[in-house]
């Protein structure tokens, strides 16, 4: 089963000894997330199809919740089409069966847990 591995700067880690059937999904990989939490506020690119500069969206308190804003807002993006090249085949296409890797930790949302999931749903169709 696929799964999410979180990138580690510490000495010696390698994603070789976890996986080698990863890909990397972090910013600033075309699967990236652009939308980004910081301190509670919820910033994204100003332009969606041509990206830019970034621009508040939305602020949540406690913090924790502006991260899984911003991954909802991540699959509103893929679900409505907002970001034309990155589509749900694509996705499917790339990342079927693929470990996922992000920076971000495993016991938080992350967009890649979008990825994998729209991932898996090419296994079961």
């Amino acid at each position: 089963m696929p799964s999410r591995i979180q990138r580690q700067r510490t000495k010696g880690w390698r994603l070789a000894d976890h996986s080698d059937n990863a890909v990397i999904v972090s910013r600033p990989t075309k699967w990236g997330n652009p939308y980004r939490a910081i301190r509670g506020t919820v910033y994204g690119p100003a332009r969606p199809v041509e990206g830019g500069e970034l621009v508040a969206f939305s602020t949540f308190a406690p913090a924790r919740d502006a991260v899984a804003a911003a991954v909802e807002y991540y699959r509103r993006d893929i679900d409505c089409g907002i970001r034309s090249w990155l589509t749900t085949a694509m996705i499917r296409d790339a990342l079927a069966g693929k470990d996922l890797v992000c920076w971000c930790p495993l016991d938080q949302p992350c967009h890649g847990d979008v990825l994998l999931q729209i991932a898996a749903e090419a296994a079961h169709a």
